[in-house]
């Protein structure tokens, strides 16, 4: 990486060693398959760290398809197929 890059994304110091730089967008066909894939592969690991909590992938994906049962159940929002 140069140090033009790595100055620009000056986060990438604190990823662990396991994690690469950029995602691999090519192996989903949308963002829900990718967010799919990830909930299962990495469903005990934290997904998310906020004011001194954190919820892993597993709970991530619970709490999503709660929200989109209530959009749907609840404020009748409709599946729009692209």
């Amino acid at each position: 990486m140069t140090d033009i890059a790595s100055n620009s994304k000056i986060w990438l110091k604190a990823y662990p060693e396991d994690v690469p730089p950029e995602v691999e967008t090519d192996k989903f066909n949308s963002l829900l398959d990718m967010f799919e894939f990830s909930c299962e592969k990495y469903a005990d690991k934290v997904a998310y760290i906020s004011m001194g909590r954190t919820i892993t992938y597993s709970q991530l994906d619970k709490k999503a398809r709660c929200f989109a049962a209530y959009l749907q159940n609840v404020l009748k929002v409709k599946k729009v197929l692209v």
